[in-house]
């Protein structure tokens, strides 16, 4: 310890924490010390040393390990898959960024995957009935177990799974004519209920139920708190947000649900005016988006792209303002941080106008539309928080939640306020924490009141 300017300074020796990687594997070199076999068999593999990591795999950091360890060690990878759910999930996108991971495709009905987490007991059953109906019409043989059906199987091999519709669509397809309505309508009908989509939500849902204490409760209360935030609290947003809401709010509902599984109305949604300092939006949203609304926005800007559809454009204000912004651009846009810097900065960043400007609505006024859009509305996973971006989390095997940057819990935060309330030595501190604790057991009460549940 020395004394500097009237301070003391402790210096601190970590001869183990600050060794680099090099530094260990020369110790190794230079020592008789035993190294584990294991990483033999990651370096025969061609594991990077740097990403040779030896722990418990059931953390975030080290999730993206788990598809080597099925490699190496298909042993003891079989036991933790018997033994922890989901871990197939984390195996498979383990080293997928955000923007490569989907969502499981559309399939048919099989009996079961009509009922989905978050739907209520009686929609299932009434729905339930419904498959029923249909399969004594065209004399299918079933067993209904309580909103589940089995069938026959039309072959030993047990994983060629049964789809009971298709072979009564086809035939269906086979003898009808263009000019018999009421067949169409019934293929049409069938087609509906023989079509499995699964959107993120419902993904997110299933992934969440399937997942073992204490796990699921910690992930359920961390969603609960993030849509009640966004709900009855506020957050910042670019300006990107604001324009998508805009667009998808004035854009039909039933264009909006075929193409991003969302429909949005203007009372869904609630700006605040601007930070002063950022230059970002204060928005409140009365729901989670499926993805980020910046990418549900592009999606639709795709589709009217592609179909050419002049109405949409025309009955879209904001969509109409954007794409002859970008046309006199030159299909060019700014972006996000632009945006923000033009709020406040000194120096502002345009685009000079191109002339000529495309005409309405010509060949090359789409291409600049969709140009632009693609700058202008790129996906932004931390604008808000949507089904996508909690399904990803579940898929990281994040459990605190802080690979996509949520925000503590009102029980984490009051865990924090209680043990400053504890252990502080400042009583301005202290009483500061137990105000903090109080106004926080309330709003836990309340959060657990609306969800449903007994507190």
């Amino acid at each position: 310890m020395s004394e500097q300017k009237k301070s003391s300074v402790i210096h601190v020796c970590s001869p183990i924490f600050d060794l680099s990687t090099p530094d260990i594997w020369r110790a190794f070199a230079a020592t008789d010390f035993d190294v584990s076999e294991i990483y033999e068999k990651m370096y025969e593999a061609g594991i990077p040393v740097e990403n040779q990591r030896v722990g418990s795999l059931l953390n975030f950091c080290a999730t993206k390990n788990i598809g080597s360890v099925k490699v190496l060690e298909p042993d003891l990878y079989a036991r933790i898959n018997a033994r922890f759910q989901n871990i197939e999930f984390m195996a498979q996108f383990s080293k997928s960024g955000y923007y490569k991971i989907g969502k499981p495709k559309d399939t048919m009905w099989n009996g079961r995957n009509h009922i989905k987490a978050g739907v209520p007991l009686e929609e299932v059953k009434k729905l339930s009935d419904e498959y029923e109906a249909v399969l004594v019409k065209y004399g299918i043989k079933y067993v209904r177990k309580g909103d589940e059906f089995e069938f026959e199987k039309k072959s030993d091999i047990a994983v060629i799974p049964v789809y009971p519709l298709k072979d009564v669509i086809e035939e269906l397809e086979a003898k009808a004519s263009a000019e018999d309505e009421s067949l169409q309508q019934e293929i049409k009908y069938l087609k509906s209920l023989n079509h499995i989509h699964t959107t993120w939500k419902d993904y997110c849902l299933y992934m969440l139920n399937t997942t073992n204490e204490p796990i699921r409760s910690i992930w359920r209360e961390k969603m609960i708190t993030s849509i009640q935030s966004w709900k009855f609290g506020t957050g910042s947003v670019p300006d990107p947000t604001i324009d998508a809401l805009e667009i998808l709010s004035d854009l039909p509902s039933e264009f909006t649900l075929k193409v991003t599984d969302d429909a949005w109305e203007r009372e869904d949604w609630k700006t605040f005016g601007r930070l002063p300092i950022s230059g970002k939006h204060v928005l409140s949203i009365a729901k989670y988006p499926q993805e980020s609304l910046e990418k549900e926005a592009l999606d639709c800007i795709k589709e009217v792209v592609k179909n050419k559809d002049v109405e949409l454009v025309k009955s879209v204000p904001k969509m109409r303002e954007l794409f002859d912004l970008w046309n006199k651009q030159g299909g060019k846009s700014i972006t996000a941080l632009e945006a923000q810097k033009n709020f406040f900065g000194k120096e502002k960043v345009e685009y000079p106008v191109v002339e000529p400007v495309p005409e309405e609505f010509s060949e090359k006024y789409w291409e600049n539309a969709l140009s632009g859009a693609e700058v202008w509305f790129k996906e932004n996973i931390h604008s808000t928080s949507s089904w996508k971006r909690f399904c990803i989390a579940i898929l990281k095997n994040d459990v605190t939640l802080k690979y996509l940057g949520f925000a503590p819990t009102a029980t984490e935060r009051l865990a924090r306020a209680r043990a400053i309330e504890a252990f502080s030595k400042q009583q301005e501190e202290v009483e500061k924490a137990k105000k903090e604790a109080k106004k926080l057991a309330q709003q836990i009460a309340k959060e657990n009141e609306e969800a449903g549940v007994a507190y």
